[in-house]
C-alpha cells in the first residue's frame, strides 16, 4: 500500500508535467529547458512527437544514472519516465488554455514546477535535467537541485534561439523557467521544515512521556534551574511536523497549564522520522 501510494503520487506529478506542456508550452513554442525542451524543439522542427522524444532521451539519461545514483533510484525514476511519454502521448490532443505567450510562460511553469516538485517529494524524477542535476550533485553536493537544473536549462533555451531564430521566445522559456525553479525550491523547502520545540516545566508528571504517547515523537530532557524561582525545571526538547504542533502543544497544557512554551521555525531536518528532501 505504502509504494502504491508512492507511486501514485509520482503519476500526478507526472500528469501535471505532461498538462503544462501540450496546455502551454508546446503550442506557444516556450522552451524552458528540460527533455520537454529538447522534445518541443524536435517537435517543432520534424514534427516528431513529445512522448517519443521524451521516452527515448530518458532511456539513454537513465542508463547513465544506474551507475551514478543506484538501482533504488532508477526505479523510482523509471515509474515517471513510463508514464510521462504516456501522459505527453494522451494528452496531446487537448486544446491550448490560453494563445497569450505570457500566460502560457507562467502558468506553463507553474505547473511544470509543481509536477516536478511532486515527484521529487517522492524521492522520484520526472526525468531528462532533474537526473542530469541530481547526477551532477553528487560532484557539486552544496548546489541545490534547482541551481543545477537552471544551468542545464539555460543551455536547451539558448539551443531554442538556434533553432527558432526568436530571441523573445527564448526570453519567455526563462521567465519560465524562474517560475518553474521557484516553485520546486519553495516546494522542497515546504517539505524540509519543521519545528523546533522547546518546553520548560516543573511538573511532576512526566510529559515527555505523554508527547511520545500522543504525539509520536522524540523528546530530549534538559536538566535546568529557573533564574527567578531558583526551582529545579526541565527543559524538553522536540521537533515536529508544523501539523502537529498544535497538538503537541494541547497535549503539554493538559498535563501543565504553566509550561514555557517556545515555537522555532527549522529550515531543515535530519535523522529518524524526518526525511530530508533535494
Amino acid at each position: 500500500m505504502k509504494h502504491f501510494k508512492k507511486y501514485a503520487i509520482i503519476a500526478f506529478g507526472a500528469f501535471l508535467f505532461s498538462l503544462s506542456v501540450n496546455l502551454f508550452t508546446l503550442p506557444s513554442k516556450i522552451v524552458s529547458g528540460g527533455i520537454s525542451g529538447i522534445a518541443i524543439i524536435v517537435y517543432h522542427l520534424f514534427r516528431i512527437s513529445t512522448g517519443f522524444t521524451v521516452g527515448v532521451l530518458n532511456i539513454i539519461i537513465l542508463l547513465v544514472a544506474l551507475k551514478t545514483l543506484g538501482k533504488e533510484f532508477v526505479v523510482d525514476s523509471l515509474a515517471a519516465i513510463i508514464m510521462i511519454p504516456l501522459f505527453l502521448q494522451l494528452t496531446e490532443k487537448l486544446s491550448p488554455v490560453t494563445e497569450n505567450i505570457l500566460l502560457a510562460s507562467i502558468y506553463g511553469g507553474v505547473l511544470l514546477g509543481i509536477g516536478i516538485g511532486i515527484a521529487f517529494s517522492q524521492g522520484g524524477t520526472t526525468g531528462g535535467t532533474d537526473i542530469v542535476s541530481r547526477i551532477s550533485q553528487k560532484k557539486y553536493p552544496h548546489l541545490s537541485i534547482g541551481i543545477l537544473m537552471t544551468i542545464v536549462d539555460l543551455m536547451i533555451i539558448g539551443a531554442s534561439v538556434i533553432a527558432f531564430g526568436n530571441i523573445d521566445l527564448a526570453l519567455y522559456g526563462i521567465l519560465s523557467l524562474v517560475i518553474s525553479t521557484a516553485v520546486i525550491d519553495m516546494m522542497l523547502r515546504k517539505l524540509n521544515c519543521a519545528k523546533l520545540i522547546f518546553i520548560i516545566t516543573d511538573t511532576d508528571i512526566s510529559v515527555e512521556s505523554h508527547i511520545l504517547t500522543a504525539v509520536n515523537r522524540g523528546v530530549t530532557t534538559i536538566s535546568a534551574i529557573g533564574g527567578y524561582s531558583g526551582k529545579t525545571k526541565k527543559i524538553l526538547l522536540c521537533v515536529a511536523k508544523p501539523k502537529e504542533v498544535e497538538h503537541l502543544k494541547n497535549t503539554v497544557r493538559k498535563y501543565d497549564s504553566n509550561a514555557f512554551i517556545i515555537v522555532n521555525e527549522s529550515k531543515e531536518i535530519l535523522g529518524n522520522g524526518f526525511q530530508y528532501y533535494r
